[in-house]
């Protein structure tokens, strides 16, 4: 079984390679993505519906740092224009329940 650090690290892998159906996997049937420039989604069809339109315009990621406190897990990231950003993870059953989105403009 992964540890939370370890699922992120995954989920990064898959992000890069902009499998939609196999980062969905990734989510709890009753996830929550909060984002600051939208409205949340919840539930599994709205995040698997974000995250299709997301990757199509999606630039590869690198994670510059993954911290884990028990069930939550940060992310920050950083893309090859300078575009940076953060994710906050609450992982529950080793899938993804919560997720906060902050990134620059």
């Amino acid at each position: 079984m992964p540890n939370s650090k370890e699922l992120i690290a995954k989920y990064m892998e898959v992000f890069n390679a902009k499998n939609a159906e196999a980062l969905g996997e990734f989510y709890n049937k009753n996830a929550v993505i909060q984002r600051t420039n939208g409205e949340p989604m919840f539930g599994w069809d709205e995040v698997f519906d974000y995250l299709k339109k997301d990757l199509q315009s999606a630039k590869a990621r690198k994670a510059d740092n993954i911290f884990e406190d028990g069930e939550w897990v940060i992310l920050e990231w950083s893309e090859t224009g300078g575009k940076r950003g953060c994710k906050i993870f609450k992982i529950v059953g080793e899938k993804i329940l919560v997720q906060k989105n902050y990134q620059s403009i």
